[in-house]
């Protein structure tokens, strides 16, 4: 063949450098009251306002574990796990009229209780959680006092969100909130925000005592009108919603991770070089048509195994003068190290471990194996994987001045992991806020708490739910065990808190 060969490799490359300042430019050219970009590095006591009217947040004795100089969306991002929360000096009123809440997000636990992203202290008057992702996974607003729900999430994945507060209500719908997820409307409601003269609170209720953000921050923008209707006439046709979305995207494009790969020929042949990932598998496929999408790129090999530090593939030249190709990689798939479904016996399996917190818990509780059918009539009809899960208390409701605990066996090995995820199945009927679980990873040396605690569920799911959260990096290079805690006062009891089907995973090999 005598064709002049021309080889292309399609590369998802990141240059954020270059489209950083225009989302930047987008948000603050409709001048928000606060704009948190959240650039700064580790350590910073500082976490700067971006919108010009110096709203800078202390953060010279950060809360919890909160780490600044994560990788974000646009740039940099701030990470919550789950125990801390920073305070802005913004002092707008939220009854005083319209307003918007704009974040872009990434929660860690969905399904589960990812916690709030934005509250409003009280002040002269009563501040609530105007922004938050509830247990059953979806962005909600308890401005008012009325929850409102907003769209659906899933974890480890990056949303673009805006909230906006309709305060007069134009055309005699009353006061109203509108969620706008990726740049579509997702869901209204009618709520009247109440006064609240306090700071506003990025990563916590309120009180920055409980209901812990856990996942990352980005860009977050507070505005005192509506960008969906900026003048407030209306007549929603000046809309800001598109302009802004359109800008993450663009700002976003091409933020995967970077493949490198050489081709060179050889004869008749094309050699292809890349560093390669252990227990990774690739994919190549190739397209005359560049414009093509690449879903429709003809396969030219797959499932190919990673030979660590670098693979090397010989494929005949193509008969085209042009052709692109394309390498994917494939994460290796994750290894389970530890699994439980409790439907071996009626009685926990062995090595694992129930007790109590003395000396408030009154010994009506505790946690126990079986089917949930025959229990309490607000808990589930059924386990998630028939015929047993584990709960308190399974053929009743709890006790008052509850305070137990359930311990896997001392045995999932992370020694040679670099990260773990714990999944489970879980269904909670528990008392709104004054009962609540707890999940803390334990050294199985000595039981000392490793990390943070994972969850702190304080309210019902309605049915089972999956929950996938991961290890604190304190316990990789550990062998570990899991507890489950439940705690509940002295006033009501409800069918309690149920958990099946649990599994550890690490990245493997």
């Amino acid at each position: 063949m005598n064709s002049s060969l021309f080889v292309a490799t399609v590369l998802l490359i990141s240059t954020a450098s270059s489209t950083m300042a225009d989302y930047q430019d987008v948000v603050i050219s409709d001048s928000p009251l606060a704009y948190y970009r959240f650039e700064e590095p580790p350590g910073a006591t500082t976490i700067s306002d971006s919108s010009g009217n110096g709203r800078n947040a202390d953060n010279s004795a950060p809360a919890g574990t909160t780490l600044l100089g994560e990788p974000g969306a646009v740039g940099s991002a701030v990470l919550f796990n789950g125990d801390g929360s920073v305070l802005t000096p913004l002092d707008l009123n939220p009854s005083a009229g319209d307003f918007t809440i704009e974040a872009i997000i990434k929660p860690t636990i969905v399904p589960g209780d990812a916690g709030i992203i934005v509250s409003n202290q009280n002040g002269t008057g009563v501040g609530r959680s105007n922004l938050f992702v509830h247990s059953t996974s979806n962005i909600r607003t308890f401005l008012g006092g009325t929850p409102t729900d907003g769209a659906t999430f899933e974890a480890e994945t990056w949303y673009h969100v805006i909230m906006t507060y309709d305060q007069s209500g134009i055309g005699g719908a009353g006061p109203t909130i509108r969620f706008y997820v990726n740049g579509i409307e997702g869901a209204t409601g009618q709520s009247t925000a109440e006064a609240a003269t306090g700071g506003w609170v990025l990563g916590s209720h309120k009180l920055r005592d409980r209901q812990f953000y856990t996942g990352l921050l980005d860009e977050v923008a507070i505005y005192d009108k509506r960008l969906d209707d900026p003048d407030g006439d209306g007549d929603t046709s000046d809309s800001r919603v598109a302009a802004h979305y359109d800008a993450y995207l663009e700002s976003t494009l091409g933020r995967s991770p970077v493949l490198n790969i050489s081709v060179s020929a050889a004869g008749q042949d094309l050699i292809f070089e890349w560093e390669s990932t252990p227990g990774a598998t690739y994919n190549l496929s190739s397209t005359a048509d560049l414009s093509a999408d690449a879903t429709t790129w003809e396969l030219v090999q797959g499932d190919i195994a990673a030979t660590p530090p670098t693979n090397t593939l010989a494929l005949p030249r193509p008969e085209d003068n042009t052709r692109f190709y394309r390498m994917v990689e494939f994460p290796p798939p994750p290894v389970t190290v530890f699994s439980e479904n409790f439907d071996s016996a009626t009685m926990l399996p062995g090595g694992w471990l129930n007790g109590a917190n003395a000396p408030g818990d009154t010994g009506t509780t505790i946690w126990e194996v079986g089917n949930p059918g025959a229990g309490s009539p607000t808990g589930p009809p059924e386990a998630n994987s028939a015929p047993n899960c584990v709960g308190t208390n399974i053929g009743s409701d709890y006790g008052l001045n509850t305070d137990i605990w359930l311990r896997t066996p001392g045995t999932i090995d992370l020694t040679t992991a670099t990260e773990a995820t714990l999944t489970f199945q879980q269904f909670r009927d528990i008392e709104l806020s004054f009962d609540l679980g707890s999940i803390r990873i334990l050294r199985a040396a000595d039981d000392i708490q490793l990390g943070v605690d994972l969850l702190t569920p304080v309210d019902g799911t309605g049915g089972w739910e999956e929950v996938s959260v991961a290890l604190p990096p304190e316990a990789v290079g550990e062998v570990v065990r899991v507890e489950f805690r439940f705690q509940a006062d002295d006033i009501q009891v409800q069918a309690g808190w149920y958990i099946d089907d649990i599994a550890v995973t690490t990245s493997g090999p």
